[in-house]
């Protein structure tokens, strides 16, 4: 902006000010969009309008105060920092409340002016009685008209066909062309029933009379709110084709990484305030379904149905299980708990008694009825699979997720363990929620150790050889302190107490058991699998070295394998499992080269090859050790599939399928 024009324009206002006549209050929000501001502010100046009027720049901005740049640049602007960052319509409301204007602009930051906005729009008004909005034609940054302007009232009704997948699938449906005004004539004055919030005039006594913006919308719909309550009160709103505005989008919610959480808060809170809370959660639910979502959703129907179908006729039942509905049978009719389950394969040692608890909880409530157990691990096992899905995301992508959650959601070997009522069969869902855990620990949430203490704590009173995951955790550990990173500070006297805390508690039948048993669950378990590890590598034996049958194990990992993947040939398994391991192993070491370790990827590698290392170790070969590998092992050949469908190569494996 010229020197002269500042002056021309310094001395009419000082004129209209003496005469109290100030006839436009022109209100701008910003938060961190200062060049898009004084951009706006400069195309404002120089265009001179006749009609006297003030700007008022609320700063929502609480960690960059403008004041001193912007009153610099541009004297005659009235300029409010806001103690905290009140969203688009609180900041508009005060502006509005110090403006001395008969109508009020309010205008967003990123826009500019190509015309006399303020004569144009305030005489519409003025010419307009019944009219109490009005709002300019917005243009692009190429000065082409947005084809979208204007919509009628938002009802859920509408939302259903215009915001929602429908629009996606059929977006020239009928009541969606209706409602966003597809086809109106840009080149003359429309009435609307919604102007867009960019920029649009309205008069001030009408502005009061509705108590301004609602704030409980931070941001967005707030001008679907305004206008809806303007329409209730007989006005109507238009948008005149006289007056342009170039609308150059998102310079300020660019920096915001909330925002479809925003978004979505105030939607809901649109439609439950005029609507009610039945219709908002109604309506609320089904726009937030997207491909991705409904994908899911499939997904997890599909896990349903293949988990309770025919349930009570086709669930497994062996010896084992009878010592477990024993013992919570024993316990609901004596009232004594016991504080240890069944022994290992080392008759030393118990499992926990947690599956005991559990089931006679079932029992209880069912009215000991024998497959209310095997009803609560597949249910179990359904929360896995959305889950399982959350953690592929977390780590590596949507699609690795949908990926690891379709075949875990259809897996032979899954489907069998979740219809059967024993201790093992809730270990992967345990296991994926100590995945996830352990994906916030490294992301920096430190806070969350004694939850991963309180997990590992639970999958060791399910099954003893869920141990091996307590080695992972510290492999992390150790890992973090040689690689430096931020998250292995772990131990503060917050942390340590919860720690502990989560460790009684969890621990607590066990500990109980041990106090008048020599600690065989906490202590000799700890030197018993010490010397395992120091034993199989060869460094100090007192037994004789025990030998595994690898003929009978690759034939046992072929079948297992098989089942898990859902495979004609256990080749084809195998050929995926061990190509799935390979692949992860070459993204260790092609990182490990390039001093670029991603910490997901470690986390992943530690989580299957430990428990792998553990049961070669320990040569027992059983079904029992499965379950804590499920999860991780459906993770790793997502991630090999994500990757090879992630590049060409896709063309040629779905040319040979």
């Amino acid at each position: 902006m010229s020197v002269d024009c500042k002056e021309k324009w310094y001395t009419c206002v000082l004129s209209y000010k003496n005469e109290m006549k100030i006839i436009v209050s022109v209100i701008i929000v910003h938060y961190k969009a200062d060049q898009a501001l004084f951009s706006c502010l400069d195309s404002l100046y120089k265009h001179e309008n006749k009609v006297a009027f003030e700007v008022i720049v609320v700063n929502n901005d609480t960690d960059n105060p403008i004041g001193k740049v912007l009153l610099k640049k541009f004297p005659l602007v009235r300029y409010i920092q806001s103690s905290r960052n009140v969203g688009f319509g609180g900041g508009n409301n005060l502006g509005a409340k110090i403006a001395k204007g008969k109508y009020l602009l309010f205008l967003n930051p990123d826009t500019v002016i190509t015309d006399l906005i303020l004569d144009r729009l305030s005489s519409f008004l003025e010419s307009h009685t019944q009219a109490a909005i009005v709002a300019p034609l917005l243009l692009d940054k190429n000065k082409k008209v947005y084809p979208l302007q204007g919509t009628e009232i938002l009802t859920p009704f509408k939302a259903f066909f215009s915001l929602s997948i429908i629009n996606k699938l059929f977006p020239h449906n009928p009541i969606a062309e209706k409602y966003w005004m597809r086809n109106w004539d840009k080149s003359k004055d429309k009435e609307v029933e919604a102007v867009p919030g960019s920029a649009f005039m309205i008069r001030k006594d009408n502005f009061e009379k509705l108590e301004g913006f609602d704030e409980k919308m931070f941001l967005y719909f707030e001008e679907y709110d305004l206008c809806r309550r303007t329409k209730q009160l007989g006005y109507q709103l238009y948008i005149t084709s006289s007056t342009k505005v170039i609308h150059l989008w998102g310079e300020s919610t660019k920096y915001r990484n909330d925002l479809q959480k925003i978004f979505n808060h105030s939607r809901f809170y649109y439609f439950k305030k005029h609507f009610g809370l039945l219709q908002a959660v109604i309506i609320e639910s089904f726009l937030r379904c997207n491909r991705e979502k409904i994908i899911i959703l499939a997904i997890l129907l599909l896990a349903i149905f293949l988990r309770f179908n025919q349930i009570q006729s086709l669930i497994p039942f062996f010896a084992d299980q009878g010592w477990f509905y024993n013992s919570a049978k024993n316990m609901l009719l004596t009232g004594h708990i016991p504080l240890v389950g069944i022994t290992a394969s080392h008759i030393w040692l118990h499992q926990g008694a947690y599956w005991t608890y559990l089931l006679a909880i079932c029992l209880y409530l069912f009215h000991f009825n024998p497959v209310s157990g095997a009803y609560f691990t597949a249910g179990l096992d359904v929360l896995t699979v959305g889950l399982l899905y959350y953690a592929g995301k977390k780590l590596f992508s949507k699609k690795a997720g949908m990926i690891a959650a379709s075949l875990y959601a259809t897996s032979p070997l899954v489907i069998v363990s979740s219809r059967t009522a024993y201790h093992t069969s809730p270990i992967p869902f345990f296991t994926v929620l100590l995945l996830l855990a352990l994906t916030y620990w490294i992301r920096g949430n430190r806070k969350i150790i004694p939850i991963i203490i309180g997990l590992l704590g639970i999958l060791y009173n399910f099954e003893i050889a869920t141990i091996s995951l307590s080695f992972v955790f510290f492999a992390l550990l150790l890992y973090g302190y040689w690689k430096k990173r931020p998250w292995r500070h772990i131990f503060s006297w917050q942390n340590s107490i919860f720690s502990a805390i989560a460790y009684v508690i969890t621990m607590l039948p066990m500990l109980l058991y041990d106090i008048s048993h020599q600690f065989p669950q906490t202590v000799k378990i700890i030197l018993w699998i010490g010397y395992k590890i120091v034993s199989g590598v060869g460094l100090y034996r007192i037994h004789p070295p025990s030998s595994i049958d690898w003929i009978a194990f690759f034939h046992f990992l072929a079948l297992e394998i098989q089942r898990l993947i859902f495979m004609p040939s256990s080749v084809i398994a195998l050929v995926i499992f061990f190509s799935s391991l390979f692949y992860l192993t070459l993204c260790i070491g092609r990182q490990w080269k390039e001093r670029k370790l991603d910490d997901p990827i470690v986390l992943i590698f530690l989580f299957v090859f430990i428990p792998i290392g553990i049961l070669l170790i320990n040569g027992v070969l059983s079904a029992a050790y499965l379950p804590v590998l499920l999860p991780s092992v459906m993770l790793v050949i997502a991630f090999l599939f994500d990757s090879i469908f992630a590049t060409k190569i896709k063309k040629y494996i779905l040319i040979l399928f």
